[in-house]
């Protein structure tokens, strides 16, 4: 059986010399992450193919920076889509004004074939644009337990928002301490 190689964030390079072998500890955790990753992947699975049974439409996935956040959602929603569980997903990252995001939302409102579509908002910086938080309130709304009744409206622009959001952040929204 040949070795388990671990590189870190900080000795990461293109040769291998800075590669360093798990330890005893780190090969016996790997048991129990590979177990969290397939606990989360159901969890995920669950909420989003079921969630217009539910009062919420979206979920919040937050945790320190480099933790690997984006790339098990990301890792998730292409094993969903393969498996015909979702239509499909939009990520975006970065920048996004009220206009963009109204777009986003556009996009993924509708329910394609009976799957739903996913948008993924990954660290946007909107979190602290008014217009932005109240298309997000509405869009995720979880006052009323009737799904479809989330209505979106911006400008000269009105829609039904029937998909799925997934907010990644950084941010301690939550205030629990990430350490």
């Amino acid at each position: 059986m040949g070795a388990i190689v671990y590189v870190s964030k900080q000795k990461r390079s293109a040769d291998m010399n800075n590669a360093s072998i798990l330890t005893m500890e780190e090969r016996m955790a790997i048991p129990s992450i590979l177990e969290k990753r397939k606990v989360f992947r159901q969890m995920m699975e669950a909420y989003i193919t079921s969630y217009h049974l539910s009062f919420t439409n979206n979920m919040i996935i937050q945790g320190k920076a480099g933790s690997g956040k984006t790339t098990l959602v990301i890792e998730n929603l292409d094993n969903m889509k393969s498996l015909g569980l979702i239509a499909d997903y939009v990520r975006t990252s970065g920048h996004v004004t009220p206009s963009s995001l109204v777009t986003l939302l556009e996009r993924t409102s509708q329910r394609e074939n009976g799957l739903p579509k996913v948008l993924v908002l990954d660290d946007v910086d909107c979190m602290a644009d008014e217009g932005c938080l109240e298309l997000m309130k509405s869009a995720f709304d979880t006052k009323s337990n009737i799904p479809t009744n989330r209505e979106v409206s911006y400008l000269n622009r009105k829609f039904k928002y029937n998909g799925y959001g997934v907010i990644i952040t950084n941010d301690n929204m939550m205030g629990d301490n990430l350490d």
